[in-house]
């Protein structure tokens, strides 16, 4: 890779930290994400275990609404590096790196050029729900690295060492499957498709290494569970908790194909790009013949991407970060496709002085700006500031592995449990009338209680102690 064309890359790098940086790095987070950060913190602070996690003293004592690995990850960063809240932020940009890194992998593998490469990461990027989901670690990161690795090794066994690479796709897809869960199943599509439609192998090969590929994951789990009973009770739990509860009792959109309308939303930007680009070279060259080698591994990337889509509605419990895992396949396949374009607009570039200079002068001044903000949102709050202010101040009168009494209306306050435990490891209880030490509202005068006296107030909230 040329010196200049490097130029691409820090510019893509530069939109990255700007997309995500700023957001992840600021105070306060979605609740999935402190919820998953309480948990690993908690990992490394010895409360709770591999296979039974722990959240909070009375809310999931244990926790098994996920398989435990990317939050066993996770919380093995705290047990090296601390409990600042800056370490599960290293962590899901750490992820987004190593994802960006499979895809570049991908590409190359698919014997496309070094200095193209940039393309697949644009087009990842430009996806909102990405930066989203990195700015919030979000479970689904930990899991498309894994899924991305398994791909990557899949295409590896077409060329070479056929089953050394087979059993690292399957490894790779059991570590997806114990960082999300059964989402991750859809990657043994992969040699469905390859074979289908960029007719890369037979279908009688291809057959063979989905089971190949699934065999690995079974006989995987059969070992771990004769070695692990607790892995055994601990999955066992998550089938019975998160996959069935999800799937008859649990509604959170109004129609099941949600989730597509989500992927469309999610989709205008790499559609406008698209249209755009074939568009302006069929003016320019009168011809579209120029993208059919492309044709097939295009779509049979974008056929994977929906894979890992259309297989979600069949539950009521959708949200559009559960594609997150997905879209490196349908930037590889949207990338792939415009491959003839993007040649051409960078040997346009490279080829004038003044381009490539007004190329560097951007990428470079985007990647100072962009971890300029990033410093400077690192000190701010990003949401969540009332509370969180509270919750800084009221952290100091309470001892850590506290638990704490609360009004009843604040029980269903989910952010409140996951901050408090996050930032302070302090349990909440929900109780009419106190029995612990501190009691928590937000109505001052609901206390009667002769022997508790209010002993802190912030933002509308009110701590009391038993005296």
């Amino acid at each position: 890779m040329g010196h200049k064309s490097s130029y691409f890359f820090y510019f893509v790098g530069g939109l990255f930290i700007l997309l995500v940086g700023p957001h992840l790095f600021a105070d306060g987070m979605f609740l999935d994400g402190v919820t998953y950060a309480a948990i690993s913190n908690n990992l490394a602070e010895g409360l709770g275990s591999f296979w039974k996690l722990y959240y909070t003293a009375t809310l999931y004592p244990e926790f098994y609404e996920h398989p435990p690995l990317a939050l066993w990850l996770e919380g093995y960063l705290h047990f090296v590096f601390g409990s600042s809240i800056y370490v599960e932020r290293c962590y899901s940009f750490f992820t987004a790196i190593l994802t960006g890194l499979m895809i570049v992998l991908i590409w190359r593998q698919l014997g496309q050029a070094w200095t193209l490469a940039w393309v697949p990461l644009l087009l990842w990027l430009l996806f909102p729900k990405v930066s989203w989901s990195y700015s919030n670690n979000m479970l689904e990161n930990t899991m498309g690295v894994f899924l991305c690795a398994s791909v990557f090794f899949y295409l590896k066994s077409l060329t070479e060492r056929r089953a050394l690479y087979i059993l690292l796709a399957s490894f790779a897809l059991i570590f997806g499957f114990l960082s999300k869960g059964l989402v991750a199943f859809f990657i043994l599509s992969a040699p469905l498709w390859f074979w289908a439609i960029m007719h890369k192998e037979t279908w009688s090969r291809a057959f063979i290494d989905i089971g190949a590929i699934f065999m690995g994951f079974v006989g995987f789990l059969a070992l771990l569970f004769w070695i692990v009973p607790d892995s055994l009770n601990g999955l066992g739990m998550y089938f019975q908790f998160q996959v069935l509860h999800s799937l008859s009792d649990v509604i959170t959109v109004n129609n099941r194909f949600r989730i597509i309308k989500d992927f469309f939303n999610e989709s205008i930007i790499n559609f406008v790009i698209l249209i755009i680009g074939i568009g302006v070279f069929y003016i320019k060259s009168k011809t579209l013949l120029v993208f059919k080698p492309y044709l097939r591994t295009a779509v049979a990337f974008i056929a994977l991407g929906l894979s890992g889509v259309i297989p979600i509605m069949i539950s009521m419990k959708q949200s559009s970060y559960y594609i997150v895992p997905a879209f490196p396949f349908f930037a590889m396949g949207y990338s792939i496709l415009l491959v003839p374009v993007a040649s051409q607009v960078y040997k346009y570039i490279m080829d004038r002085e003044a381009f490539t200079r007004a190329l560097r002068i951007i990428a470079l001044s985007l990647c100072i700006v962009a971890i300029g903000i990033t410093v400077y949102k690192s000190q701010t709050f990003g949401r969540d500031e009332a509370k969180l202010t509270m919750i800084y101040q009221f952290s100091k009168s309470i001892p850590p592995r506290t638990i704490i009494d609360m009004e009843p209306e604040l029980k269903e306050d989910w952010g409140l449990h996951a901050y408090f435990m996050r930032y302070g490891s302090v349990s909440l209880d929900a109780k009419s009338f106190p029995q612990h030490t501190f009691y928590l509202c937000r109505n001052s005068e609901a206390m009667t209680d002769s022997t508790y006296l209010q002993v802190d107030e912030s933002n509308g909230y009110y701590l009391f102690k038993r005296q």
